[in-house]
């Protein structure tokens, strides 16, 4: 009956005796990814208004519920968002306190390596080459959920419901989800951390709080179980770092032909290249991986290689620190004048444009204006400032600007110290990213 009413899904909420989770015995063995929007607003570090709430995208160790890596970003869940959250995950990660230098970090980020399975739902970013090609690089499996069934991913799900309530809700700019309980309270109008120190405070609340706090789940600290672990399974990195990084990235396939590669619209060639001419002859299939963030560069294998080659754009002025998401853009600026989207100098031409429209979005009245902004900038977990998409771009007069109430027109000084420490309170009982 129930079924008939509510439907199956619901129904097997409500009714169904729901078997316990797979348990891990060990670090790494079981990774859960997932994403969600922050219920926190930001300000941009130079205009001082209100961007809007930045995406996170997480993997969280199953054994120790030690987050593992993230990504932060004003765009879309996307196979960037995915990647960029896999290499901060495996590489042994580095903080900084430059944003903030009276928040200094107690502890450090000890997690790292490559995770044996990594469980995923059937959102778009997780099907495709990309996740694809470097689970079969780092000897990974990719484990899909069923079909609206997030408690197969449980231990994830509830860490991002943890983030939220005892860390975004307690800093100033913070969103309710719901709406009643914002009265008339404007988190616009109280927003006041810029994007980078916002990340510097999410990694120091990751590290010095949650690691450091009681999780009713395992019955100990995640810090401690993460070190409990490393003592009967210990991640193994390559020599070089550096070389790993190399192949985390976006993955693709090309023919080789004399001219050298074409990817995304832009011709790449080098040297190496015609090394594997030489052996396989043009027309032979190549393997590529890029970096969404950048387009200056690619790694390439041949058929039979080991190890990628790199080989830069051949307008690498106009592709170094360009963006996939801007190069589409300016792509489709340029196809719109009616000129060809291959012509270099068009391209520059319509870098040069979106750069113009993207500063006067900065300043635009709406919300969602300078939100676009700041995905289109690029601003990350790994480029907290953005990339602009030509660097000479001057930015607008703030006479220019529309009028902003007198609070968000001054630019703060710092952020209140106090209101953000309020994000470092959670005690030990309100730890609420047990499985469900």
């Amino acid at each position: 009956m129930a079924t008939m009413r509510e439907g199956k899904v619901a129904a097997d909420r409500r009714y169904k005796i729901v078997r316990s989770a797979v348990q891990p015995t060990s670090i790494l063995e079981r990774v859960e990814a997932d994403h969600t929007p922050l219920d926190l607003f930001v300000i941009d570090e130079r205009t001082w208004l209100p961007t809007g709430r930045p995406t996170l995208t997480v993997l969280i160790d199953k054994f120790s519920r030690f987050p593992l890596g993230y990504y932060l970003s004003f765009a879309a869940p996307s196979a960037a968002a995915v990647v960029g959250a896999l290499r901060h995950a495996i590489l042994p990660k580095a903080l900084s306190a430059a944003a903030l230098p009276q928040l200094p970090f107690e502890k450090d980020w000890p997690c790292y390596g490559v995770p044996m399975r990594l469980v995923v739902d059937n959102g778009l970013e997780f099907h495709g080459k990309d996740l694809e090609g470097i689970a079969n690089d780092l000897g990974m499996v990719i484990e899909y959920c069923p079909r609206r069934t997030p408690r197969f991913k449980g231990a994830v799900e509830r860490f991002l419901k943890t983030i939220n309530y005892f860390f975004a809700h307690q800093l100033p700019g913070a969103s309710f989800a719901r709406f009643h309980q914002r009265g008339d309270y404007d988190p616009q109008e109280q927003a006041l951390i810029t994007f980078a120190e916002l990340k510097q405070i999410l990694e120091k609340w990751i590290v010095d709080v949650y690691a450091e706090t009681p999780h009713r789940g395992i019955g100990t600290t995640p810090r401690a179980r993460w070190t409990e672990g490393v003592t009967a399974y210990t991640p193994e990195l390559p020599a070089s770092p550096a070389a790993l990084q190399l192949r985390i990235g976006q993955h693709a396939r090309r023919r080789l032909r004399r001219t050298g590669i074409e990817l995304n619209g832009l011709h790449y060639s080098g040297n190496g290249l015609q090394t594997i001419l030489r052996r396989y002859g043009e027309g032979v299939e190549v393997r590529l991986v890029f970096d969404p963030d950048d387009l200056g560069v690619v790694q390439v294998w041949g058929p039979d290689d080991d190890e990628p080659m790199s080989v830069r754009a051949v307008d690498f002025s106009y592709a170094d620190g360009l963006s996939l998401r801007q190069h589409d853009l300016i792509r489709q600026t340029v196809r719109e004048r009616g000129e060809s989207a291959v012509d270099n100098a068009a391209l520059q031409r319509g870098r040069a444009g979106i750069a113009a429209t993207v500063e006067t979005l900065m300043v635009d009245r709406k919300q969602k204006a300078r939100h676009r902004a700041a995905a289109i900038r690029g601003i990350s977990s790994v480029q907290p400032s953005g990339r602009t998409p030509i660097p000479a771009a001057p930015a607008p007069q703030r006479a220019s600007a529309p009028p902003r109430p007198a609070k968000t027109a001054v630019p703060p000084k710092t952020p209140s110290l106090p209101k953000i420490l309020k994000a470092f309170q959670m005690g030990p009982t309100e730890v609420v990213d047990e499985d469900q």
